[in-house]
């Protein structure tokens, strides 16, 4: 559906679900729909909704529970009144361009799920503002914290142990996180997914960590060497390979950097199959109507919703590109005319250097010049595998092999992690 949400829909005074999800759906968000007090659900994620959240949002929603606005290009701060809806227990805003602080009140819902990634909040500097995440520590069945792509800015406390030990998924990628992780972040029992990738911190990874699979590739601290990342992407081709060749095969549909685990080995792991779809025997295609994540999603994907045995592929390839460079294809310097890979295709094969991640060189280091005649091999592959056509991407099996000639080739001539 398009157009915009009526403001009629305010009239339907015992509504108590609103689900308009996946649409293209433009304008605000009417301020009716929030008068609405019966109202126990509002649905409206992945469409292309603007303005400000309606003002006073919670004040009259004495019964909502879920407020599901993901992946629109809403803006403005997150009202504190939202607080006022006692029963939330899920506020999904994540994928939009809301700013200014996070509310200290919404830790005062002790069974909310926080989703709020990629936008562009933070908590305030001041002692009393860091109490806002500290006293998450007091929402006893708190299961997710996700708070990726947002400029926290902040040292992760010694307290965080204190959280609760049903907390299962604790996202805070790329969202200047620094200092050291602290050992008592041990103590939550529960935790299954930890992503503190593409932040500042420093110091060792806590040994009670290594029972906390790292999610996301880039979790690999900035000192880790070529031969290392080179590795974990083995790791990834070997299990789309194994993915590809069943009898029916099975196409990911959304290989991202937050669906890889790696585990106390830094060994890599593909999880999170959602929207992964199973192609029939003979069948090369299928379609659906669910999107992937903008940056990875081949183009195929996107304008027709096609899903082929080679959009993972690509995916991959854009991977091997943000492992080797520590660009994500979302940076701010690629939200114009100018992609992550126009930007490698632009600089291949005589300027790779320029753009690779400055920690995998040094000139003082051991091998170098052996170290930089292998990275435009790898970034050639990563172009390869991204190409626009299906056909012309190189199958998983070709890029395993490739990728383990490379390992063998740079530990004959004692290339080794460091």
């Amino acid at each position: 559906m398009a157009g915009t949400i009526p403001d009629e829909i305010g009239k339907l005074s015992i509504l108590e679900n609103l689900g308009l999800q996946f649409n293209t759906l433009t304008g605000d968000i009417p301020s009716a729909i929030i008068n609405i007090s019966t109202i126990v659900e509002i649905l409206l994620t992945s469409n292309q909704l603007t303005s400000s959240l309606p003002p006073n949002l919670g004040l009259t929603l004495p019964n909502l529970e879920r407020l599901h606005l993901y992946n629109n290009s809403l803006t403005g701060p997150i009202l504190s009144s939202i607080s006022n809806s006692t029963k939330l227990t899920e506020l999904d805003l994540a994928y939009n361009s809301f700013s200014s602080y996070i509310p200290s009140t919404l830790s005062d819902l002790r069974n909310l799920q926080w989703r709020l990634a990629y936008n562009n909040l933070t908590f305030d500097s001041s002692s009393h503002a860091m109490r806002t995440f500290l006293s998450l520590g007091n929402c006893k069945y708190l299961q997710r914290i996700e708070l990726s792509e947002n400029p926290l800015n902040f040292v992760l406390p010694t307290s965080i142990g204190n959280f609760s030990s049903f907390l299962d998924h604790f996202g805070l990628e790329n969202s200047k996180i620094k200092g050291g992780i602290p050992d008592d972040i041990g103590n939550i029992r529960g935790l299954n997914f930890l992503n503190l990738a593409s932040n500042e911190i420093t110091g060792t990874i806590p040994a009670i960590i290594g029972n906390v699979p790292a999610r996301a590739a880039n979790f690999v601290p900035l000192s880790q060497s070529i031969t290392r990342r080179l590795n974990i992407m083995i790791d990834v081709a070997a299990a789309l390979d194994y993915l590809r060749g069943h009898s029916t095969p099975i196409v990911h549909c959304d290989l991202k950097p937050n669906n890889l685990l790696l585990d106390e080995d830094m060994v890599g792991h593909v999880t999170d199959f959602g929207i992964a779809k199973l192609l029939g025997e003979g069948d090369t295609m299928t379609n659906t109507m669910t999107l992937a994540t903008i940056g990875y999603m081949a183009p195929e994907y996107g304008l027709e919703g096609t899903v082929s045995r080679r959009g993972d592929v690509y995916a991959y390839g854009i991977l091997l590109m943000e492992t080797f460079t520590r660009h994500k294809p979302t940076d701010e310097m690629f939200l114009g005319e100018l992609s992550l890979k126009q930007w490698v295709q632009r600089s291949f094969p005589h300027a790779i250097l320029e753009i690779v991640d400055g920690n995998l060189l040094r000139e003082e280091e051991e091998h170098f010049d052996i170290k930089k005649d292998c990275l435009p091999s790898i970034m050639g592959l990563s172009l390869h595998c991204s190409a626009e056509a299906p056909e012309d991407r190189t199958n998983m099996n070709d890029v395993l092999v490739v990728l383990n000639k490379m390992k063998k080739k740079s530990m004959n001539e004692a290339v080794r992690i460091k």
